[in-house]
């Protein structure tokens, strides 16, 4: 099991595994939808708007949520709601296309005025990918379920694993494999007892997640055909828990980013996985303080670091080196990918292959 504070930090590229899209393809997955879908929904919801049933109960309930709540469920006002929806739509594709951003959550920081719309496309292009998570690219998950099993005689041992995950990703695809790799074992068949280890702010998605349904309801609800209600429905309500952080938020004024930085601060091993070490991501959770090794007052000089960089990319390397060491060239070849031992004082080991097979063939689950 983790008997020392061990901290997951876990970026885009952990969940690629899971089959799902990186922060740039997430964009352009967006971009589609919301061209797609602007002419779609204008041909089929414009014909339930012609059909002259205005002002009935039906025409209502026919409509999607999202759109009925932006009417306040006025039939009068559901045509200017409807109308707004697909300008909303239009706007969000063509600043797409003429910004062309790198990934969605800073877009969406700087464009409030379609946030809501943009969440829903998120949501829904998410779902899709949820019925692809079942066949991983890597299942690097497996190494988690073995090492929070082990040592492990009966069923509350597993709540002495000393681990917590930090992500920015919205999907559940980490909890979902974990309980149901877990759940499988007869010495976890106890569900109470084991719903109850994926509670206490273990897992911490720092810009929101996918819906905050409970990790053992079933996926797969979004097919790949144009959206009909109720899959909108579906996509609305996974939504509502799917942030934006405007860039001037101080950490203090964001709970879970708090929570996350404390962690960090406690953890005696951190892992960081899939990550671009995207600086506002990095400053937010306050890694340039409590990673960095010139910075004694936060840091104790004893961490165990782990960290992946997948094809040795040099903007990875540097900005990993600036963050921990405080320059841009302590990780970039030919200079060598561990710094320091695990016996004694700080420890940083890089490697440069994807997070499965770095943790088949390179790191050690301390």
């Amino acid at each position: 099991m983790f008997s020392q504070n061990t901290v997951f930090i876990l970026g885009a590229g952990s969940s690629w595994h899971y089959n799902y899209p990186t922060g740039e393809e997430l964009v352009n997955e967006i971009k589609i939808l919301a061209n797609s879908f602007s002419k779609s929904w204008d041909k089929s919801f414009r014909r339930i708007l012609d059909e002259q049933i205005l002002y009935s109960t039906h025409f209502i309930s026919m409509l999607p949520i999202f759109i009925q709540e932006m009417a306040g469920h006025d039939p009068a006002k559901i045509d200017d709601a409807f109308k707004a929806t697909l300008k909303n739509l239009d706007s969000l594709y063509e600043k797409i296309i003429i910004s062309d951003p790198m990934v969605i959550d800073h877009f969406l920081c700087f464009n409030t005025d379609i946030a809501k719309i943009a969440k829903i496309l998120i949501a829904a292009a998410l779902l899709r990918h949820e019925r692809k998570s079942a066949e991983p690219r890597g299942n690097w998950y497996k190494f988690l379920i073995q090492k929070l099993m082990s040592g492990c005689n009966r069923s509350d041992d597993l709540h002495q694993n000393k681990v917590k995950f930090i992500t920015f990703n919205y999907d559940l695809s980490l909890e979902y494999k974990l309980y149901k790799g877990l759940g499988v074992n007869h010495i976890f068949s106890d569900k109470e007892n084991l719903s109850n280890f994926f509670t206490d702010d273990r897992f911490l998605h720092v810009y929101g997640k996918l819906r905050s349904s409970k990790i053992e309801e079933p996926f797969y609800k979004i097919s790949d055909n144009d959206f009909n209600k109720k899959e909108l429905d579906i996509a609305y309500e996974a939504s509502k828990d799917i942030k934006t952080i405007d860039p001037s938020d101080k950490i203090e004024d964001l709970t879970t980013m708090k929570l996350a930085s404390k962690a960090i601060h406690e953890a005696n091993v951190v892992y960081i996985l899939g990550y671009g070490f995207d600086r506002d991501n990095s400053q937010r959770l306050g890694l340039d303080r409590l990673l960095r090794i010139p910075d004694n007052q936060f840091y104790d000089g004893t961490k165990k670091v782990f960290f992946t960089n997948y094809l040795d990319k040099n903007l990875v390397n540097k900005r990993a080196s600036e963050l921990f060491f405080g320059n841009l060239n302590h990780f970039v070849p030919p200079s060598p990918a561990i710094e320091g031992t695990t016996q004694t004082g700080a420890y940083f080991e890089k490697s440069s292959r994807n997070i499965y097979d770095a943790l088949n063939n390179d790191f050690e689950l301390i």
